[in-house]
């Protein structure tokens, strides 16, 4: 306190100057500059965050459109199913294997069908419940007018 007194009034007021202005700088370096950056780390965390989050809903949407499309595709393959497996009946012929295809298309098998049959089934199948006939392969069979063959069906609108 003796030496603050022993200075005249602009020696003190030049020290009061000097200490104001050495503790603005520390609140400056001490305390606004830290808070300034991590507002900035943390306006681009949530940039960052934004962003993913806009990523995450564009899968989510992708997601529901494959999973839309898969029950779909299975709905054909269960309906083109259940229509041959009903119409086989109905027609009275009885296949000997069956193998649904990853494209929604079956694989039937047939050992000793009578051949005229056959192509009426294939007929009415195609002409009047929209399945399309992809592939025929047909073999003699074990009696005369018997064949073994091999059909690829698949749902018109595939």
């Amino acid at each position: 306190m003796n030496k603050w007194q022993s200075l005249n009034l602009r020696e003190q007021s030049m020290v009061l100057l000097g200490a104001a202005t050495l503790l603005v700088l520390l609140l400056w370096f001490a305390v606004i500059t830290p808070v300034q950056t991590s507002v900035a780390k943390q306006q681009q965390r949530n940039q960052s965050a934004e962003a993913s989050l806009q990523r995450v809903r564009q899968l989510a949407v992708e997601l529901k459109q494959l999973q839309a499309a898969e029950n779909s595709a299975t709905t054909r393959e269960t309906n083109l199913t259940q229509l041959v497996d009903s119409s086989l009946r109905q027609n009275n012929i009885r296949m000997s294997g069956f193998q649904p295809g990853s494209d929604g298309s079956v694989s039937l098998r047939f050992d000793n069908v009578a051949f005229d049959r056959l192509l009426q089934w294939l007929y009415e199948i195609e002409v009047g419940q929209g399945v399309v006939l992809g592939e025929l392969s047909v073999r003699q069979g074990g009696a005369t007018g018997q064949v073994a063959a091999t059909v690829r069906l698949r749902m018109a609108s595939q």
